[in-house]
């Protein structure tokens, strides 16, 4: 039998991992004045109450709130909330605003897995493997502290190094082949079941055992992922979230292996690969193939061998990709032959070309930075030139690198000069700012320079009626770059409805409100002797667990269990003898009003009604529970632990 503490996060969830937890997230808060790829909203929040966070680093407060899962029932505390963002073009992403403690919690779930797989990410580097995610996270083995610096929480070195590698694979020889692997929606198909018996599987038990990774821990960890993304298995993505990248990373470490020995086990048959590389950024998938060249006194090996391999290959990789990690590819792959100086062009074109996710902060370095300015200028033009229809279509390498240089300080300081305003005001004249999807966050942190064309987009989006994904986008970004500044805009964000329980969040003054907590209005100093009852916040957790995904019959079991186990412990009874007489007879000697009684007296018929405890007969009909009716019971619920806590 599983013992009452494993099923707390205290068993796996060391305070040093809540701690390092802490000291990564701090960090990045205080590079957001360095860095406008922190320019976002969850980091302008975490920049407003960096100062009121520092209990929450204490052990008193990981004992009290994180250890024994508390924090399930801790909805403002520990709150998220899911929006959507666009992307470049029409698509959309899913996107989670976090509370400082639960951010914090997240990167402690994160540095869990990092802490458990370290060595085993060590013992398995291969000059055959290069890959890269956005940071490089580790502890320091002799003062297990977790290192934190530039190069381990920001991905502009490995973002580069990852260019540089594929570059340099293309230079030789003739013979070589290059295959792009494009996976369909990755962060919402990564498993974290699957992950979690893979680390079982793979790395050394030893090591398992150390950090009491087992069945209980598994269970643990896939709930709370499950929990964030209302009962999917995958990892939500957030502003700037170093942890579901390095996650993500590490899910893909596995790929790389199905990849290698798909190589391997075919060339065995084949044997006509003299070399070959995978090179990685996340799920940006390159295979550098270099094949042994063709002999005309080797009639058996032709162009059809080669096709046939990397046929074979390909179809190898996808079945294995699906079976052990619940991923598909995207269409076709695209194959570049080096040999082919056509092809060649393409590929350097394609890695040279800036992903929206990862803007690097400078470019060529030959290139003088007067004429960065000038080239940017001109490519305005040709954006403005567009036809509103061509907005969905992707920018050229060319014009990718060009906006790119925005984010080098040297190039946006030129352009913020007087005389370069000017010119940069006439070009954004007559500019319609649908053209803005292109590339939304450079060309608005230039649109910033311009107090002319920026108030031109103001009233633009001012006098939108209903904000599209891609307009609430605008708005975050603009508002982001200019610290919030602009009250109007700020307000008209403020009233979108996908938005505003977000902003509405904000506004409470305390990051930890032990009177506001979100478990109901009670104050959790005053549940104590509930608290340390992890049956009690078993069935908590549970029920916000159905909750969130709507399936309130359930979470009516759970929500009558509570208040039931609340009752039983505070008058120091036996569950098991404990009845609705029993729990009646508790509330009156706590005056509760007779309605609210009666209610909760309601509750326990209910539940005996419900087909999730009982199947119904021909005399009596189990009916499910609704939105309205489960909700109804909830809030006399909360005014019965509000009364008998007091």
């Amino acid at each position: 039998m599983i013992g009452l503490k494993k099923l707390q996060a205290g068993y796996f969830l060391t305070f040093e991992l809540w701690t390092s937890a802490k000291k990564l997230l701090d960090y990045q808060i205080n590079d957001k004045s360095k860095y406008k790829t922190y320019n976002t909203l969850n980091f302008y929040y975490f920049d407003k109450i960096k100062t009121l966070t520092k209990k929450i680093g204490e052990k008193a407060y990981y004992k009290e709130k994180v250890s024994n899962n508390l924090f399930y029932a801790l909805e403002r505390e520990f709150y998220f909330h899911k929006y959507t963002v666009p992307k470049t073009g029409i698509g959309l992403r899913s996107y989670c605003f976090f509370s400082y403690p639960m951010q914090q919690l997240m990167y402690a779930f994160g540095l869990y897995f990092l802490r458990t797989t370290q060595q085993f990410l060590i013992d398995k580097r291969s000059a055959k493997i290069k890959s890269f995610y956005g940071g490089d996270l580790k502890f320091d083995e002799g003062t297990k502290e977790l290192v934190l610096n530039k190069d381990t929480t920001l991905y502009y070195k490995h973002y580069h190094s990852f260019k540089k590698e594929l570059i340099n694979a293309t230079k030789d020889p003739n013979e070589k082949v290059f295959l792009r692997l494009d996976i369909q929606n990755y962060f919402d198909n990564i498993s974290i079941s699957k992950l979690l018996d893979l680390i079982e599987f793979s790395v050394k038990p030893g090591d398992l055992k150390i950090y009491n990774f087992d069945s209980s821990t598994k269970e643990q960890i896939e709930f709370y992922y499950r929990f964030l993304s209302n009962g999917i298995d995958n990892i939500p993505q957030s502003d700037n979230n170093i942890i579901s990248y390095f996650i993500s990373h590490l899910y893909l470490t596995f790929g790389d292996f199905i990849i290698e020995d798909a190589i391997n086990e075919l060339n065995s048959e084949y044997k006509i690969v003299v070399d070959y590389k995978i090179i990685r950024y996340v799920d940006d998938i390159y295979l550098a193939i270099d094949f042994k060249p063709y002999d005309i006194f080797e009639l058996s090996y032709t162009e059809d061998t080669r096709n046939g391999f990397i046929y074979q290959l390909l179809n190898k990789i996808a079945d294995e990709f699906y079976k052990q990690l619940n991923l598909r590819f995207n269409g076709k792959a695209e194959l570049f032959r080096i040999g082919n100086v056509a092809e060649k062009q393409n590929l350097l074109d394609l890695i040279k070309k800036v992903s929206e996710d990862y803007p690097e902060p400078e470019s060529d370095k030959d290139i003088a930075v007067a004429d960065k300015v000038n080239r940017l200028l001109g490519l305005i033009d040709d954006i403005k030139a567009r036809d509103v229809s061509q907005v969905y279509k992707d920018l050229s390498r060319q014009e990718s690198e060009t906006l790119k240089d925005v984010y080098d300080k040297a190039v946006l300081g030129l352009m913020s000069t007087a005389a370069n305003i000017v010119r940069l005001e006439a070009k954004f004249v007559d500019f319609n700012f649908d053209l803005l999807r292109v590339y939304p966050q450079p060309l608005i942190i230039l649109l910033t320079v311009c107090p002319v064309a920026k108030a031109r987009l103001d009233n633009y989006l001012l006098a939108k009626t209903n904000l599209t994904t891609f307009d609430r986008g605008l708005l975050v970004v603009m508002l982001c770059q200019s610290g919030f500044s602009n009250q109007a805009l700020f307000n008209k964000l403020q009233a979108n409805e996908q938005l505003k329980p977000i902003f509405d969040f904000m506004k409470f003054k305390k990051v930890v409100d032990n009177k506001q907590t979100g478990y109901y209005k009670v104050d959790i100093k005053k549940m104590t002797k509930l608290t340390k009852q992890v049956s009690f916040i078993e069935q908590i957790r549970q029920r916000i667990y159905s909750e969130r995904q709507g399936h309130y019959s359930i979470s009516l079991n759970h929500l009558l269990n509570e208040v039931q186990l609340a009752c039983c412990i505070l008058e120091g009874k036996d569950i098991k003898t404990y009845k609705e007489p029993d729990v009646d007879i508790f509330l009156t000697t706590k005056s509760l009003d007779n309605s609210t009684k009666t209610k909760i007296s309601n509750l326990f018929n209910r539940r005996n009604n419900n087909p999730v405890s009982h199947p119904g007969s021909d005399s009596r009909v189990a009916w499910s529970v609704d939105k309205i009716e489960y909700y109804d019971y909830k809030a006399f619920v909360a005014k019965t632990m509000e009364t008998i806590t007091k």
